[in-house]
């Protein structure tokens, strides 16, 4: 799934499991040389990351930088902020959501430019061939293999929804919740 993220969600991505893996101080010089990527880059992600993020923060000194989690926090936070904000993983759900959804809707609702979906669902289509699926256009739609959409759909939502979300708007949760019940009972 990471091919279907773009080469800056990567690096952000590649930085926080860094630090996340690493208990001391690391230079800048370091991590660009990791990442493949300058320093200004990386301290701009630095600073992107103080601004969004509360649940930890990124020390820095003249040892370098560390990083400091809140106690619950672990790595799945990072990966399912990563989808939630990715727009690639978001032109994929919003498909899946409400299949047949027109190009110029889908482009109203992500805010991209209709030249942008195209060019995106096209790149999203070329790692899709190792999934035996495709993005098919206008309406826009998910064809191929049945079994392979499933087990990949799968393992998106389980990597970027908690137990605790509730991903389906349309859906109306309690009423799912006493159909189960139904069932289980």
């Amino acid at each position: 799934m990471r091919r279907l993220l773009n080469k800056s969600e990567l690096r952000q991505l590649g930085l926080v499991e860094i630090l996340y893996a690493r208990a001391e101080w690391i230079t800048f010089s370091e991590l660009a040389k990791s990442l493949d990527c300058s320093v200004r880059i990386l301290k701009d992600d630095v600073v992107y990351f103080k601004k969004i993020f509360k649940e930890f923060t990124i020390e820095s000194s003249n040892s370098g930088i560390r990083l400091v989690v809140n106690d619950n926090v672990g790595l799945k936070f990072f990966y399912q902020h990563t989808l939630k904000h990715s727009t690639n993983f978001r032109i994929l759900e919003a498909i899946f959501l409400e299949e047949g959804l027109p190009i110029k809707e889908l482009t109203h609702r992500l805010n991209i430019s209709t030249s942008t979906i195209y060019r995106l669902i096209e790149q999203i289509n070329d790692v899709l061939v190792d999934y035996n699926f495709q993005i098919g256009l206008n309406p826009c739609k998910i064809v191929g293999n049945e079994r392979k959409i499933r087990h990949f759909y799968y393992n998106y939502f389980n990597e970027k929804y908690t137990y605790l979300n509730w991903p389906f708007d349309h859906v109306h949760q309690e009423g799912m919740n006493r159909f189960l019940q139904f069932f289980i009972d």
